[in-house]
């Protein structure tokens, strides 16, 4: 988190749940990504001294939760991957 952007505390992120991107500081990059991109979360890394992590029930099943203010990052992946990032995916694979 960065500057004055604050975190819905209800907010639930868990590995695959469907994200949008909210700004347009990316859209020059070589895989462009701006406001309304659809990208997946891939990980989750907490911060060095972030408390352990706690169970609470939502919606009737328990879940593990942490604070939003002690995530450094999460890893999110494109949903429309870009062709030619495809085409250098299958070139990776047949190398390999």
């Amino acid at each position: 988190m960065s500057g004055t952007k604050h975190i819905d505390p209800a907010l639930c992120i868990y590995i695959g749940s469907s994200l949008i991107c909210i700004d347009n500081k990316h859209m020059k990059d070589r895989v462009p990504r701006g406001n309304g991109t659809l990208c997946r979360v891939l990980g989750v890394k907490l911060k060095e001294n972030a408390p352990s992590h706690r169970v609470k029930n939502y919606y009737g099943k328990k879940v593990w939760t942490v604070n939003a203010k002690h995530v450094e990052w999460i890893q999110c992946e494109h949903v429309n991957i870009p062709r030619h990032i495809v085409q250098l995916e299958t070139q990776i694979y047949e190398l390999e």
